[in-house]
């Protein structure tokens, strides 16, 4: 993956509906390699997804560990 850069105030971004039409575009190998290098780059990105996806009883367990140690 190219190295990422921030973006300028006015530098053009994607519509939403050109992504979704990029992303019907990709191959199930492209959309998964694509999401993973997001995940590693984009913290915010780890968060959602963990959110989202991860089992509530491990992040229960995970936060009450947390607590422990500080």
């Amino acid at each position: 993956m190219s190295e990422i850069k921030k973006m300028k105030k006015n530098e053009y971004l994607l519509s939403v509906t050109e992504v979704r039409k990029m992303l019907k575009e990709q191959s199930k190998e492209e959309l998964i390699e694509l999401l993973l290098d997001s995940y590693k780059t984009i913290p915010q990105l780890k968060e959602y997804i963990t959110a989202k996806y991860a089992n509530v009883d491990k992040i229960e367990a995970f936060n009450r560990s947390e607590l422990a140690i500080n």
